[in-house]
């Protein structure tokens, strides 16, 4: 990884010089601030880039590269530290909360592949079970007619009305 905090410090000294990230800025305040990234590609490649941030948008950090001198963007999920002017490095999470998501750590157990082709026997079996219930299910259905609104408001009315002839009937 090249360090480009020296030629950063160079730039901040000339004319038109950044303002330096400081870690009690807001993430609404963090437009047009220098701060240094690490950063690690599409490839697995890391480096550490020093920018001057423009904005957040859809996942991606627009900034002013000091060591490319171009306009870059940076997705948010590959920056793993924020560096301020004073050399501090920190969490992109515990930086810009509610923009970078914590990071989490998830646990993987593997199986040695002689107990998997073991177990992938019971589990298409499970597969092809279960593919059955479900085509008995749907042959179920088709067979049983169930009768649509239309016709369950006609009974309904049906009823009604036959109910309306036997109270008037009673009644006169």
């Amino acid at each position: 990884m090249s360090d480009g905090y020296k030629a950063l410090i160079r730039e901040a000294q000339a004319k038109g010089k950044p303002a330096l990230l400081s870690f009690d800025a807001v993430p609404s305040e963090i437009e047009g601030v220098a701060f240094g990234i690490d950063y690690v590609d599409s490839t697995g490649q890391k480096s550490r880039r020093w920018v001057t941030a423009r904005g957040f948008k859809e996942g991606l950090l627009w900034a002013y590269c000091w060591v490319r001198r171009d306009m870059r963007s940076f997705s948010l999920h590959r920056i793993e530290a924020i560096i301020d002017d004073a050399g501090e490095v920190r969490d992109p999470a515990s930086v810009f909360p509610g923009i970078i998501a914590p990071r989490r750590t998830i646990n993987v157990q593997t199986t040695p592949k002689r107990k998997r082709d073991v177990d992938r026997g019971a589990f298409n079996a499970r597969i092809a079970e279960r593919n059955a219930e479900v085509a008995s299910e749907r042959t179920e259905a088709k067979h049983r007619k169930e009768p649509d609104q239309r016709t369950l408001l006609i009974g309904r009315v049906l009823l009604a009305a036959i109910f309306l002839i036997i109270i008037l009937f009673v009644l006169l």
